[in-house]
């Protein structure tokens, strides 16, 4: 029986392989004088709950895996994490598709140590504290299931083993490429988000691993062997192809989360784009004097949140709203009857006052403190990992949409009145 695709139903797929080659059709092809090795098991899950598809990918190929896996001594998880600052954008692992794999190997039976390593273009830490990804190890590392479980920056560990690739000249020069990417008694699982690229035109599983694989100088070390891949669209190519093949006997298998996608600029930047694995969430506000003049396509904020109406009928707006905006706000806490702020959008021609809120939320906070103190309330919040950094005293800050004044910072909490 045929089964059609559609590029964006394909999106909310997870796709996961026995790494050693491609997914491609099964229509005959020509006789080559290189053929390829055999195909390859892939397990195509979809749903809305991602970590959920990525458990349940593994488990389809389960009998693949588990021959691999009991003959090593541990494992090794690749993710993608090309940037360390945009959130709000998939174009790093999602925390989720490291807790369907953790949660994986935690009901595999296997009992060695796990890693979940990365040498990402920048600072490599930090972009484990925007992802969540030290929430996901101290989620695990109380677990029993799975003995040891670390995040190590290859950046910071240093140690690296030497590969040859082209220079724009064709000219041989080595590069450093991370050792624990050639351990013989690592079972590698490489975690990819799909993505579109500006050199390869999509991120996929060798993409991931083979641009994940160069180290580059940190503490103010000046050198960047990931800067030696980049020699045009060919000679980039070319030289992931050098490395691919090294690589190719030491990886395992591998995860290309589909849930979200990005189109456009990638692989730092780029487009939200969303699959119809699952309709986006409705939520209808009663808004009598901001739906005066409203139409459909303006821009309301919602507790912050900067949200396009959907539809506009009488004094009740609806709008669609996408599971990252879930995410990253308080909207999944809203029940029927729930009140919201709201704010429509500033106007060029008119009075400009107070402090400017994009409407692009950052992430969810916990209130610490919300007491009265003499005629005001005093409000002590935790803000999400890592964002203490950007956070300065008097400086301004979106609470539920209400901008406010800085009072104190102390690491990623702060107060305000």
């Amino acid at each position: 029986m045929s089964r059609r695709f559609s590029r964006r139903g394909f999106l909310w797929g997870s796709a996961a392989a026995v790494a050693g080659g491609a997914l491609r059709p099964r229509a005959a092809r020509a006789q080559s004088i290189a053929p390829y090795a055999e195909t390859p098991t892939v397990a195509l899950v979809s749903g809305s709950d991602r970590a959920q598809n990525v458990l349940n990918a593994l488990r389809a190929i389960d009998d693949q895996i588990q021959p691999i896996l009991r003959a090593r001594k541990s494992v090794l998880i690749k993710p993608n994490v090309v940037v360390s600052d945009t959130p709000e954008l998939p174009a790093c692992t999602h925390a989720d598709a490291l807790r369907g794999i953790l949660e994986y190997i935690a009901g595999s039976g296997f009992k060695g140590p796990v890693v979940i390593a990365e040498a990402g273009a920048n600072y490599t830490t930090d972009g484990f504290q925007t992802y969540g990804y030290p929430a996901v190890v101290n989620q695990y590392k109380s677990s029993s299931a799975i003995t040891s479980l670390d995040l190590i920056d290859l950046n910071e560990e240093g140690r690296y083993v030497v590969q040859q690739v082209v220079d724009a000249n064709l000219h041989v020069q080595p590069i450093r490429v991370a050792a624990r990417l050639f351990d013989p008694d690592a079972f590698i699982i490489g975690s990819a988000m799909l993505k579109s690229h500006n050199v390869c035109v999509a991120t996929l599983s060798v993409k991931n691993m083979v641009l994940g694989a160069p180290l580059h100088g940190v503490s103010g070390e000046r050198w960047n062997d990931k800067r030696k891949y980049h020699t045009g669209v060919r000679g980039t190519n070319f030289n992931m192809m050098l490395t691919a093949q090294k690589l190719a006997p030491f990886l395992g298998a591998a995860v290309v989360d589909g849930f979200e996608g990005m189109e456009g600029n990638g692989p730092g930047q780029g487009t939200l784009s969303f699959g119809l694995g699952a309709e986006a969430w409705k939520l209808v506000i009663a808004a009598d004097r901001v739906a005066v003049d409203v139409a459909v396509g303006d821009s309301i904020a919602v507790n912050g949140c900067c949200l396009t109406v959907a539809q506009a009928a009488g004094a009740h707006l609806h709008f669609d709203v996408l599971e990252e905006s879930r995410r990253l706000t308080n909207f999944s806490a809203l029940r029927p009857g729930s009140l919201v702020n709201l704010e429509r959008s500033l106007r060029f021609d008119g009075k400009v006052g107070g402090h400017f809120v994009t409407g692009h939320i950052d992430g969810v906070g916990a209130i610490q403190v919300f007491e009265p103190r003499g005629k005001d309330f005093y409000l002590r919040t935790l803000a999400p990992a890592g964002a203490g950094r950007y956070l300065v005293h008097k400086g301004s800050v979106a609470i539920d949409g209400i901008s406010l004044t800085v009072a104190e910072v102390e690491g990623d909490a702060l107060a305000v009145w």
